[in-house]
């Protein structure tokens, strides 16, 4: 009885094998040839909005595009904070034992 089943999935098994190689070359053969393209397109697409100095924000709303200023506020420069850094204290006794 086992014999039965054993030889029902050997018979398949080179189909399968079979079928997958075919799948991942056309896949390859896809993307060689569709790789051109959506270069093409990306490239068409950045030249496109080349002149237009937007930043593009994600909101809860959804997509927000706000122009770019033109000249930058001038702020002066805050003068840097010295913070002094102090060990983090071991508070869990189990993580105490293993250093």
């Amino acid at each position: 009885m086992q014999l039965v089943v054993v030889a029902g999935v050997v018979s398949v098994r080179p189909t399968l094998l079979t079928i997958t190689v075919a799948i991942s070359l056309v896949a390859f053969w896809l993307g060689r040839r569709f790789a051109p393209l959506y270069l093409r397109l990306v490239e068409h697409e950045l030249v496109k909005h080349q002149d237009t100095p937007q930043f593009s924000l994600v909101s809860e709303a959804g997509w927000t595009l706000v122009p770019a200023p033109v000249h930058p506020p001038s702020t002066p420069a805050l003068p840097a904070i010295q913070v002094a850094s102090s060990p983090v204290p071991l508070r869990d006794p189990v993580m105490a034992t293993l250093v």
